[in-house]
């Protein structure tokens, strides 16, 4: 009997050896400010919104091949939890997931009922969306595909009026899905809908991070409207770089709720179009100075 519990023992040992790679990267989390594969390689994410809640009616695969085709590595999809849309259920996200991974992108899954609450009035607090990652279809979805889906917990959900819950709220939800098992990376947006330009999130960096218990967050910020010119984006940056934290930047062409003085001038996009070319060449120079890249 003591034989044999000693070889018992021993492959226990030699069990857990063998898992140590496999615990240590298991799915994305952050090195030294930056977002890693399961490899530990530094990843770099290029790639664009989908509002797959809206347009369920369209040509998914096709969609998401057509912005895989773009030589994009990441893909942020819409959800929604049946707060402000129908919900989009387990089953669906597991496909959406698999559609990813078959084009080798990454899923940023978002819920959108949050957006702008409550200053937008039909929006639900972020709670909500924490209900429906706790889920159980949407566990059962996102489960065991940490190397593959990112967790956007909602979609700017603190409008202008709600600086004062940003805080509170953020971590809450951040530790309930700690709790619930998410081992997933976490993505949060910024305050005043998503810009921060309350700099309620760059103040509270830390206090975020150290809230949680894996220090396996994305801070993600969304550049429009207050953010027209180099220097507010440098010195929002240069924030998360001082403490090294990673600092998401999500940014686009035109959203069908934005109005710009240009955009009944003939020319307008083109104008567009080169300041958005410029600003863009001014950060890369600002990130190569900076040894970013």
């Amino acid at each position: 009997m003591s034989n044999v519990l000693r070889a018992l023992r021993r492959a226990s040992i030699l069990c857990t050896l063998l898992m140590l790679p496999i615990v240590s990267f298991a799915g994305f989390s952050i090195s030294n400010g930056q977002l890693v594969d399961n490899n530990g390689t530094p990843f770099m994410m290029r790639g664009v919104n989908y509002p797959y809640t809206w347009f369920q009616s369209r040509n998914t695969p096709a969609d998401l091949a057509a912005i895989a085709a773009t030589g994009s590595n990441t893909v942020r999809i819409v959800l929604s939890t049946g707060g402000q849309w129908a919900r989009v259920n387990g089953p669906q996200v597991s496909q959406l997931i698999q559609w990813c991974k078959d084009l080798r992108m990454i899923a940023v899954l978002e819920v959108h009922d949050s957006t702008g609450w409550s200053e937008q009035t039909t929006a639900v607090p972020i709670s909500n969306a924490t209900a429906y990652w706790q889920s159980s279809d949407i566990r059962a979805a996102i489960n065991g595909q940490e190397n593959f889906v990112i967790i956007n917990i909602a979609n700017e959900p603190f409008g202008n009026t709600t600086t004062d819950r940003y805080l509170p709220d953020t971590i809450t939800a951040i530790q309930a899905l700690r709790t619930a098992g998410l081992t997933h990376t976490i993505m949060i947006n910024g305050a005043t809908w998503g810009q921060d330009w309350s700099s309620t999130m760059r103040t509270n960096a830390m206090a975020l991070w150290n809230a949680d218990t894996r220090h396996n967050l994305l801070f993600s910020v969304h550049m429009y409207e207050v953010y027209q010119s180099l220097a507010p984006i440098q010195t929002y940056m240069q924030a998360f770089d001082d403490v090294a934290l990673p600092l998401v930047i999500i940014t686009g062409f035109f959203g069908m709720n934005l109005h710009l003085p240009w955009m009944q001038d003939h020319y307008g996009a083109w104008y567009a179009t080169g300041l958005m070319i410029a600003s863009t060449v001014g950060i890369l120079i600002y990130f190569r100075r900076k040894g970013w890249f």
